[in-house]
C-alpha cells in the first residue's frame, strides 16, 4: 500500500516517518527565561500587558498556509524597550498534485522589541511604532497520525502598530518574516497594565509648592502675602497631620490612640504659633480616593475635607488662635498618602496637613 507523501524540510517524507522529541520542555524553558528576564525589578519598570488574536501564515516547514491564534504577555522593561512572550496554535493545511494534507502548528517564541515612536505618557490612549526580532521553537503534528510530528528552530523579525485605547485596552496589527514562517499577517487585541506612578519626593514637593502659591494669591479672607517658592519648600519640610475615621470630619470614631495623638499634634501647633507670632499656618485638607473618579473627587472628597478644614480650624480658634494666621486649602482625593490599593493604609489619607508658613503678619 502506497504511503501518503508531502514534503517536509525542503525533502519528500511519507506519513510513515515520524520524530519526537521534547518541544513541550523547550516551551516551558523558554517563558521560564523570559520571566528571569522581565523581572519588575528593572529601574525603569512601565508595566506588562496581555493579548490574544489570530493571524494567516505561511510555513516552510510543511510548504503549508493557515490561520490560527496567538497568545502574547509583553513586559515594558523601559519606554521604549520591551520583551514579549508569544505563543500561537495554527491550523495548516498543504497541498501536493493528488492530496490534501491537514497539520497543527505550534509555537513558542521570546521577542525583544524596540519602540522607536512611544510618547512620554505610556498610560495614556495613543499610537506606538515597534519593530523586535526573536527565536523559539515551531512543532507541527499530522491530524491524521499524532505520532507523526516535525519541530524546527524558528526566528523571526516582527513589526507593528499599537493603539492605546482608553481603559487600557489596546489593537495592535502587526507583520513578521522569518524562517520556517515564512510571513504571518495578524492583529492582536488585550488589556494593557501600566506600573504605578511614583512621584519623586521632589516632583510632589513642586507640585505643592505651585499650587499653594496660587492658593496664596488667591486668598481674600484674609489678605496675605504671596508665599515664595523659598518658603513654602521650607514649610513643606515639617508637616504635622491629625487624622479622622472614613467619611466623618470630626475625630469621633477613631481609636483611642489616635485622638490621643492628634490631640498632642494640635498642642504641638499652638505651642509653635505661640512662640513664633510672625508664623502663619496653612491647612490642607484631604480624603480618601476609593474610585479616584473627578465625580467622586467633586461631590464627595472635595466637601468632605472642606468639612475637616473647619473642624481643625475652629478647634484652633477656639485655642485662641488667630483666624487671620490660618490659610485653609481643601484638596480631596488629589493627594493621597498612600494609593487606592492600599486599603489597609487609607486611613493615613483621611488627614489635614499643617505646615508652617513664615509670611508677614497681616497689619
Amino acid at each position: 500500500m502506497n504511503k501518503a507523501r508531502f514534503r517536509i524540510n525542503g525533502r519528500q517524507g511519507t506519513a510513515g516517518d515520524r520524530r519526537t522529541g521534547g518541544k513541550p520542555v523547550v516551551c516551558y524553558l523558554l517563558f521560564i527565561i523570559y520571566v528571569l528576564f522581565c523581572s519588575p525589578l528593572s529601574a525603569q519598570y512601565q508595566g506588562f500587558s496581555l493579548g490574544i488574536g489570530a493571524e494567516g501564515n505561511a510555513i516552510t516547514l510543511i510548504e503549508g498556509i493557515g490561520l490560527g491564534g496567538q497568545f502574547a504577555v509583553e513586559t515594558r522593561l523601559s519606554r521604549r524597550f520591551a520583551l514579549e512572550f508569544r505563543a500561537g496554535v495554527s491550523s495548516l493545511f498543504s497541498q501536493t498534485l493528488d492530496t490534501a494534507y491537514s497539520f497543527i502548528a505550534m509555537e513558542a517564541l521570546v521577542y525583544p522589541r524596540w519602540y522607536f515612536i512611544a510618547p512620554e505618557d505610556l498610560a495614556a490612549p495613543g499610537i506606538e511604532l515597534f519593530a523586535g526580532a526573536g527565536g523559539g521553537v515551531l512543532a507541527t503534528v499530522n491530524n491524521l497520525d499524532f505520532h507523526e510530528s516535525r519541530g524546527s528552530p524558528e526566528v523571526a523579525a516582527i513589526a507593528g502598530a499599537r493603539f492605546r485605547l482608553p481603559h487600557n485596552f489596546y489593537v495592535e496589527p502587526y507583520i513578521r518574516a522569518g524562517y520556517p514562517t515564512l510571513v504571518s499577517l495578524g492583529v492582536m487585541g488585550g488589556l494593557r497594565f501600566p506600573a504605578p506612578a511614583e512621584e519623586t519626593v521632589v516632583e510632589r514637593v513642586v507640585e505643592r509648592v505651585v499650587e499653594v502659591e496660587r492658593v496664596v494669591e488667591r486668598a481674600v479672607e484674609p489678605v496675605v502675602e504671596t508665599a515664595s517658592v523659598e518658603q513654602v519648600l521650607t514649610a513643606a519640610g515639617t508637616i504635622h497631620s491629625v487624622y479622622f475615621a472614613p467619611e466623618v470630619a470630626r475625630f469621633d470614631g477613631l481609636e483611642e490612640a489616635v485622638i490621643t495623638q492628634n490631640g498632642e499634634t494640635l498642642e504641638e501647633i499652638l505651642r509653635l504659633l505661640e512662640e513664633n507670632p510672625p508664623v502663619r499656618l496653612l491647612l490642607e485638607g484631604h480624603a480618601n480616593p476609593v474610585y479616584g473618579t473627578e465625580e467622586e473627587q467633586e461631590r464627595e472628597l472635595l466637601p468632605l475635607a472642606g468639612n475637616r478644614l473647619t473642624y481643625v480650624v475652629q478647634t484652633l480658634v477656639d485655642r485662641g488662635v488667630s483666624r487671620e494666621r490660618l490659610l485653609t486649602v481643601a484638596w480631596g482625593g488629589r493627594y493621597p498618602a498612600v494609593p487606592k490599593e492600599d486599603r489597609e493604609n487609607w486611613n493615613q489619607n483621611r488627614r489635614v496637613d499643617m505646615r508652617l508658613l513664615f509670611l508677614a503678619p497681616p497689619d
